[in-house]
């Protein structure tokens, strides 16, 4: 396992060196690449952009201020044009150029523009970012890719448990002199303020947001507040991933060399003046390796170094001696800037006390009233504007909705038609179902009478042809030919069997009148 240190810093953000490009266009309307001295253009090719608010990169900033608060902005603006304010309505950009004018006055107290963080898991010893291959090339080592992959992973953490911290950009960086780290810009919004805007910018609101939701209670002491709970939550977090892809974070903080106090200088300088080499936490192995190049004796670099050594400190005393000069000599100025201004204010109550006869006052008041007058008209001006731009919107919306109600009376109107239509067919089918069914009644009671009719006549002439056949001896002795040759011809069974037993008969009967003449001869 890896054993490195763990550096989380907050930076000034700069966009054009996180996306390597210069606010300055080429012909095709793209931007220009950086050209830097440390920034290793071979290994450029590993940079990896893991979030960008907006194609244009200067605009992420604005696209994640414009996401979040252009709701809240009309809102509050809505507002004060009901409460006859005009001059107070603001815009995103106003809103932005805001946050810059009073970060640049007091960065303690206000918040910047947007925040940016510079991870980095290990050093360029420890955790190398590129190996050389067997043609010469640099390629990503083994140590970069587990930056990558726990940088990766803390991204999708951060977004993740950090509702109220809106990311506007996160780049990973491995063509630098050091190992692979990450810069991740995000803006801190307060999202349920309950005066002015309901949205803003407060970096200790939007925590204090999240942890209520979490169901943390944050104290607001000087060493417990959430802005130190959730730095440390960041440390704890990186570490664990970090754990997970084999790299162990210890503490490096704590063996670093503070500065110097006035008794530990004074022992440094009587070391030195003594001839001893003073303990400056200097690398042996550098110490080492820089004799061995200059091939001198230690005595030698002792007394080639010391003197530097003496110098730098002494350079360093004035400096301080110097610093607190220009203390002395800026609050000096201060104090005259004072009674300057004291005076030019005593200046401006003798003029004013020249201005009270007539028609000096007159003036003033002509004056006062011009630009009272200037004042209501830039405000009705502006109120005009507003009311306009709301009109505006308004008729675009009522337009919007009206062609809404307009395609949903159409519809309906629709489908009143196809259901009209439909119980018109429905009306139709029953009628035409209803006249087939008395038409064919009609039909099967004319059938009956005609059928009634021609069975009647067909029994009667039938019978008329049977009475006539059956006084016909030449007909009926016709049909009895023609029904035995049908029965012989449909029936050879049942004509072979009447057969035989006519033949039967026949004997039987031929014998018998036999017998009886047999009988009456004897």
């Amino acid at each position: 396992m890896i054993e490195t240190g763990l550096s989380i810093r907050d930076r000034t953000g700069k966009i054009d060196h996180n996306f390597r490009v210069i606010k300055q266009k080429n012909k095709d309307g793209n931007y220009i690449p950086m050209h830097r001295v440390h920034i290793d253009e071979e290994r450029s090719q590993y940079n990896v952009i893991l979030e960008q608010a907006d194609p244009d990169p200067f605009k992420c900033v604005e696209r994640v201020y414009r996401d979040n608060m252009t709701e809240a902005l009309n809102e509050y603006n809505a507002e004060q044009i009901r409460k006859n304010h005009p001059e107070r309505v603001r815009t995103v950009e106003s809103y932005m150029a805001d946050i810059k004018a009073s970060y640049a006055k007091d960065r303690k107290r206000n918040p910047p523009l947007f925040h940016e963080k510079v991870i980095k898991v290990g050093d360029k010893n420890s955790m190398p970012s590129f190996v050389y291959d067997e043609n010469g090339n640099k390629i990503l080592s083994e140590e970069g890719k587990k930056s990558f992959a726990i940088l990766t992973a803390y991204y999708h953490i951060f977004k993740k448990k950090n509702p109220n911290l809106q990311i506007c950009a996160c780049v990973i960086h491995a063509d630098e002199g050091g190992s692979v780290h990450m810069h991740l810009d995000y803006v801190s919004f307060s999202m349920d303020n309950k005066r002015g805007l309901k949205v803003r910018n407060s970096m200790s609101g939007a925590l204090k947001e999240q942890y209520a939701i979490q169901g943390i209670d944050c104290k607001n002491s000087r060493y417990n507040n959430p802005l130190k709970m959730w730095t440390q939550e960041q440390r704890q977090i990186v570490t664990e991933l970090s754990a997970e892809h084999g790299v162990k974070i210890i503490d490096l903080e704590s063996g670093k060399r503070g500065y110097l106090t006035d008794a530990e200088y004074r022992a440094v300088m009587q070391k030195i003046e003594s001839g001893e080499l003073p303990d400056l936490d200097l690398p042996i192995e550098k110490v080492k390796q820089f004799i061995g190049s200059r091939k001198e004796t230690a005595e030698e670099y002792q007394k080639r170094v010391f003197p530097i050594i003496k110098e730098l400190l002494k350079k360093k005393s004035d400096a301080e001696r110097f610093a607190r000069m220009r203390a002395d000599v800026a609050e000096e100025k201060m104090k005259h800037m004072e009674q300057e201004r004291a005076t030019d204010h005593q200046r401006v109550e003798d003029q004013l006390a020249v201005l009270r006869n007539k028609d000096e006052q007159e003036r003033y008041k002509k004056l006062q009233e011009q630009l009272q007058k200037d004042r209501d008209d830039e405000i009705a001006r502006l109120a005009e504007q507003m009311q306009a731009r709301a009109e505006k919107e308004l008729k675009k919306d009522k337009e919007r909705l009206q062609n809404q109600i307009n395609e949903v009376a159409f519809q309906l109107q629709s489908a009143k038609n196809k259901n009209r239509e439909a119980e018109q067919f429905k009306k139709q089918a029953e009628n035409e179902k209803n006249f087939a069914k008395e038409e064919a009644a009609i039909i099967k009671k004319n059938a009956d009478k005609k059928a009634a009719a021609i069975v009647s006549a067909a029994e009667d002439t039938a019978s008329a042809i049977v009475n006539k056949a059956l006084t016909d001896k030449e007909v009926m002795g016709l049909i009895q030919k023609n029904a035995l040759a049908i029965i012989c011809k449909e029936h050879p069974d049942i004509y072979k069997a009447a057969e035989r037993k006519a033949f039967r008969e026949f004997n039987s009967g031929l014998f018998k009148s036999k017998n009886e003449n047999t009988l009456v001869r004897q």
